[in-house]
């Protein structure tokens, strides 16, 4: 069985990250970047991009800004 490796998440995919639930949120272009994404809130000194995929647009497929929210359980 061959195994496709994924290199980015899609906008609006939701995806099971240690034990919180991301999803992968566009943003506008010119926000400031990071804003919002919840490895910032964490205060996390370098972005898990070998593990998440790019967020920024020149890096994407998609050449779309990103960053990644929790979902919290209602």
């Amino acid at each position: 069985m061959k195994i496709k490796q994924k290199t980015e998440y899609n906008i609006g995919e939701v995806f099971a990250f240690g034990l919180k639930i991301l999803q992968c949120v566009s943003v506008e272009p010119g926000n400031s970047g990071c804003e919002g994404c919840i490895f910032t809130e964490q205060n996390m000194d370098e972005c898990p991009n070998n593990f998440t995929g790019p967020c920024d647009r020149e890096s994407r497929s998609d050449k779309q800004d990103i960053i990644f929210v929790e979902l919290k359980k209602e």
